[in-house]
C-alpha cells in the first residue's frame, strides 16, 4: 500500500510539474512577466554602450480617413472618329516632314495628289492633337465636283463684281446729265433713257449678286463634301485602335479609328454600404496611386532555380556590396552593375546570412549553413575562398537566422530552438539565450543600436532581449501577432518593429516601450501580408521610411511610404519579378541616396530596383468626390463612389494612370 501510495504521489507531482513548464507567461503591463526566471537573469555589463532611441511619432492624430482600395480607373472622353460620308478608306497617317518621309519605308508613305504634302502611315499607341489630320477617303469624285462648283462660283462672282463696276459708272451718267437738265444744257429725255438704262442694270445686278450667292453656296457645300473625306482628331489623345485600313469601304457614321483622351480620367471604387451617410459629393479625395515597375536589373548567376535563401546589402570602401545566397549551397557577393566579386560553396544550403553595417572595419559576412555550421567571410577581400573562421559548436539543424552587433565585434545566431551570442573575432561562443522563449523554429534576428536582439519564430511570439557581456535577459514579449510574417522588420537605427497583427495590417511597435504607432493596413486583390517585412533606411536625414513587403499577389513586391505620426502608410510602388516568381527575401542598400532594394525569388534570381524618388514617393492627386450611388451593388456589401480627377502627365506622352490602374481613394468626409 504504501509503495502504491508513494507512486501516486509522484505521479501528481510530476503532473503538476508538466503543468508549471507549459504554463503561457502572463505580462503585465510593460511586456515582461514577474515570475518567468530569464527576467532574472544577472547579464553582466553591457556589450557596447547603447544608442539612444528615435522619438516615437506620437502626438495629435486625426481620425482615419474612409479608404476604398482597388478603384478602378476608367475612361471618360473616348472618341469614335466617324466617317461622315459613304467612300473608301486612302490613307490612315499623320503629315511629316520630308526629310523624315525619306527615312521611311515607300509603303509607310503617302502623298497627297492635291497639296502634295507627305502623310506617314499611323498605327496604335501614337499620340493625336486636336484638329490634326489622321485619315483621308477617296475624294476624286468630291474633287472634280468641288472644282466645277468652285469655278462656277468664281465666274458669277466676277459677273456680279462687272456689273457692280457698270452700275456705278450708269449712276455717274446719270449725276452728270441730271446736272445738265437742271441747266437746260441736256435734254429731259435723254436723262429718262440714262436713268432706265440705270435701273435696268441694277436689276439685273441684284440677279447676278444672287446668282454669285448660289454658286459660292454650291462651292462651300462642294468644300464641305471634299473635307469630309479628309477626317481630324476630335480629341487630344492616344490612338486606341484603327478599324479600317486603306482600301476598306466606310459607311455614315462608322468610325475608323478611336482616340482616348487621358488628361480627365474617372475612378469608380467600391464604397462600404455603411459609409452612404457619411461620404458625400464634394467632399475631398486623395487617390494613392502606385505604380508597376517592371523587372529591371537581375542577377541570375545561380546555379540552379532553387529559391534564393538570404540576401544582404553593406559597403566596402564606401560602394554598396550585395550578398545572396541560394538553397543550392552556392553565396555571391556583387556590385549594383552585377559585376561578381566573390564566390563561395557551401557544403549544404544556406539558411541564412548577415553582414556587418556599412563602414564597419573589417567588412565581414556570416553565411549560415543548413548543416549547422556558422562560418565567416571577408568581404574585404572577396577573392579568398576560404572563411575567416568558424564558429564553434554546431546548431541542432542549422543556423536558421543570425545577426552582427552594430560595432561588428558580436553576432547572435539561431537555429531551431535556441538563441546563442558570440565573440566574433574568436569566434567562441560567449552563452546561449534562456531557454523556453519560442517554442518553433527562429526565423528572424536583429541586434539593435540600443544593446537588444528582437527574434522572431513561426509562432505568434516575439522576443525582445536586453544583452550583456554574461547573458541576455527578456525586456519585452509581444504575444499578439498572427505569425504569418516569419520574418518581421526592424529600422537600422533600432527604434521600430513592424509585426503581423493580422493578414491585412502591420503594426508598428516603438521598441522602448512597445508604444504602437500607427499601422500599415492594406486591403483589396492583394489584401494580406506574408513571408517578409523590411525597412529601409531614413530618407533624406529626415525620419521617414519605405517599407518592402509581399502578399497576396505572387511575384509582386509592395513598396510602401512608412505610416507616421500625421499620416498614414500608402503603397507607392509595386515591384514585379520576372516571370512572376513568388518572392522569399528582400534588403535596403544601408544609405538613402542612389539607394536601391534587392529581393530574392523562388526561381533563384535576385532582382535590383532603385527607389522611387522623393516626388514618386509623394505622388498623390487630389479630387472630389463627384457621386455616390444609392443603389446598392449584387454582393449586397458596397455602392459604386465616383470620383473624377485631372490626370499627371509625365515625360512625353506619359501619363501617370492608364484605364484599368487601381488606385486608393481616401475620402475625408467634412467634420
Amino acid at each position: 500500500m504504501t509503495r502504491r501510495l508513494f507512486a501516486a504521489s509522484l505521479a501528481v507531482a510530476c503532473l503538476a510539474l508538466a503543468a508549471c513548464d507549459n504554463k503561457k507567461p502572463t505580462n503585465n503591463k510593460n511586456g515582461t512577466t514577474d515570475d518567468n526566471p530569464s527576467d532574472n537573469v544577472d547579464i553582466g555589463n553591457p556589450l557596447f554602450a547603447p544608442a539612444p532611441y528615435k522619438p516615437a511619432q506620437a502626438g495629435a492624430r486625426a481620425p482615419d480617413p474612409v479608404t476604398v482600395p482597388m478603384a478602378n480607373v476608367v475612361i471618360l472622353r473616348k472618341v469614335d472618329l466617324p466617317s461622315e460620308v459613304d467612300g473608301a478608306v486612302r490613307w490612315v497617317g499623320v503629315e511629316v516632314d520630308e526629310a523624315t518621309a525619306a527615312g521611311l519605308p515607300p509603303t509607310d508613305v503617302f502623298r497627297n495628289p492635291r497639296d502634295k504634302k507627305a502623310y506617314r502611315r499611323l498605327v496604335p499607341g501614337e499620340f493625336v492633337k486636336r484638329g490634326q489630320i489622321v485619315a483621308f477617303l477617296d475624294d476624286d469624285q468630291a474633287f472634280i465636283e468641288w472644282q466645277g462648283a468652285n469655278t462656277k462660283a468664281k465666274a458669277a462672282k466676277d459677273s456680279a463684281a462687272a456689273y457692280v463696276r457698270t452700275v456705278e459708272k450708269l449712276r455717274q451718267i446719270v449725276q452728270q446729265q441730271r446736272e445738265g437738265a437742271q441747266k437746260g444744257i441736256v435734254p429731259l429725255q435723254e436723262l429718262y433713257n440714262s436713268e432706265a438704262t440705270l435701273a435696268r442694270y441694277q436689276a439685273d445686278l441684284v440677279d447676278h449678286e444672287g446668282s454669285a450667292a448660289v454658286s459660292a453656296a454650291e462651292a462651300e457645300r462642294a468644300q464641305v463634301a471634299l473635307n469630309k473625306r479628309t477626317l481630324r482628331a476630335a480629341e487630344d489623345g492616344e490612338v486606341q485602335q484603327i478599324l479600317k485600313q486603306p482600301g476598306e469601304g466606310v459607311r455614315p457614321s462608322e468610325p475608323v479609328l478611336v482616340i482616348h483622351n487621358f488628361d480627365r480620367l474617372r475612378a469608380v471604387g467600391n464604397l462600404p454600404k455603411e459609409y452612404l451617410s457619411v461620404v458625400a459629393p464634394g467632399q475631398d479625395v486623395t487617390l494613392e496611386t502606385p505604380r508597376d515597375v517592371p523587372a529591371g536589373t537581375v542577377f541570375d548567376q545561380h546555379t540552379t532555380s532553387k529559391p534564393i535563401a538570404a540576401v544582404a546589402v553593406t559597403t566596402v570602401g564606401g560602394k554598396p556590396v550585395i550578398v545572396s545566397a541560394g538553397e543550392d549551397g552556392w553565396v555571391y557577393a556583387w556590385d549594383r552593375d552585377l559585376n561578381r566579386l566573390g564566390s563561395w560553396r557551401q557544403p549544404a544550403g544556406v539558411r541564412c546570412l548577415a553582414v556587418t553595417r556599412a563602414g564597419t572595419d573589417p567588412a565581414l559576412l556570416l553565411v549560415g549553413g543548413a548543416n549547422g555550421t556558422a562560418r565567416v567571410y571577408d568581404l574585404g577581400h572577396p577573392e579568398k575562398k576560404e572563411p575567416v573562421r568558424e564558429f564553434e559548436g554546431r546548431h541542432d539543424g542549422g543556423v536558421a537566422a543570425a545577426a552582427f552587433s552594430p560595432d561588428g565585434k558580436f553576432c547572435v545566431t539561431a537555429d531551431d530552438h535556441a538563441i546563442f551570442m558570440y565573440d566574433v573575432v574568436s569566434a567562441k561562443r560567449k552563452y546561449t539565450f534562456p531557454a523556453r522563449e519560442h517554442h518553433s523554429a527562429i526565423t528572424a534576428l536583429h541586434f539593435t543600436p540600443q544593446g537588444r536582439v528582437v527574434s522572431a519564430g513561426r509562432e505568434p511570439w516575439v522576443r525582445v532581449w536586453v544583452v550583456g557581456d554574461q547573458n541576455a535577459r527578456v525586456e519585452h514579449r509581444i504575444d499578439s501577432r498572427s505569425g504569418d510574417v516569419p520574418m518581421p522588420g526592424v529600422t537600422d537605427d533600432g527604434s521600430r518593429l513592424l509585426l503581423d497583427a493580422d493578414k491585412t495590417r502591420l503594426d508598428v511597435f516603438h521598441l522602448q516601450d512597445l508604444r504602437k504607432e500607427r499601422p500599415l493596413v492594406t486591403a483589396g486583390e492583394g489584401g494580406r501580408f506574408t513571408t517578409f517585412t523590411a525597412w529601409s533606411p531614413a530618407l533624406d536625414g529626415k525620419d521617414n521610411h519605405l517599407i518592402a513587403t509581399t502578399g497576396g499577389v505572387e511575384g509582386v513586391v509592395q513598396l510602401w511610404r512608412a505610416p507616421t505620426g500625421d499620416a498614414r502608410g500608402a503603397e507607392v510602388a509595386r515591384l514585379v519579378t520576372r516571370g512572376n516568381a513568388a518572392a522569399t527575401c528582400a534588403a535596403f542598400s544601408p544609405a538613402a541616396e542612389n539607394g536601391f532594394v534587392v529581393v530574392g525569388t523562388r526561381k533563384g534570381e535576385v532582382h535590383l530596383w532603385p527607389l522611387p524618388t522623393e516626388t514618386e514617393v509623394r505622388t498623390q492627386l487630389t479630387s472630389t468626390v463627384r457621386h455616390v450611388e444609392q443603389s446598392i451593388e449584387s454582393s449586397g456589401r458596397t455602392v459604386n463612389v465616383l470620383v473624377d480627377f485631372n490626370n499627371q502627365k509625365l515625360l512625353g506622352n506619359h501619363y501617370l494612370l492608364r484605364p484599368g490602374s487601381a488606385v486608393t481613394l481616401v475620402i475625408r468626409p467634412k467634420q
